[in-house]
């Protein structure tokens, strides 16, 4: 029974020191996170910088936000937030911030950056395969005479989009070859 009464008072101990505040702002966040996860990148955006005008020194609302940019499109606001966070952030982080910044100025088609930045993060983390196979992507763009423009980004929910495509096959296919009625075929048994 004691130990019942324990473990309910350190619940009700770490409900007050949850402040009134941080509820409704892990809500918040949360919210974005989930906006996030279902392609709506904008929402996202908006949400994080709302958050971020309460708590502007949070590094994780600032990653959030990069991250929420780059997959806006936004690559040129998302590198420069990337590169901010990399100042404040802890050592094992950087390496992962460099190869993000790396992506956006290969993104915006900025090739010799994107280069620095993922020569930056080998030299922080030598194993990362990502890093050094878009070292190498970025080196051939460089070095082709009429480099191709960078890709576009991905289209949200690309697997319903895709869907939706074999859909308008099928009924395509349908109204060209419409299916052939059953014949009455009378069988001996």
């Amino acid at each position: 029974m004691s130990r019942w009464l324990w473990v309910v008072g350190l619940w009700g101990l770490s409900l007050g020191v949850v402040s009134a505040t941080s509820l409704p702002q892990y809500w918040t966040y949360t919210q974005a996170r989930r906006a996030e996860a279902h392609g709506r990148a904008g929402e996202a955006v908006s949400i994080y910088s709302k958050l971020l005008v309460n708590d502007p020194d949070n590094i994780v609302l600032m990653r959030s936000l990069a991250d929420a940019l780059y997959h806006k499109g936004d690559y040129t606001k998302a590198g420069e937030l990337y590169e901010k966070i990399g100042r404040r952030s802890p050592k094992s982080e950087i390496p992962s911030l460099l190869y993000n910044q790396g992506n956006a100025a290969f993104q915006v088609g900025r090739y010799p950056e994107a280069v620095s930045w993922y020569r930056k993060a080998l030299s922080l983390n030598p194993r990362d395969v990502q890093a050094k196979h878009n070292l190498e992507l970025a080196q051939r763009r460089m070095q082709d005479k009429n480099p191709p423009p960078p890709p576009p980004p991905p289209p949200p929910h690309s697997m319903l989009n895709a869907m939706d495509q074999m859909e308008r096959e099928s009924r395509h296919q349908r109204k060209q070859n419409p299916p052939i009625p059953p014949r009455n075929v009378e069988r001996d048994w």
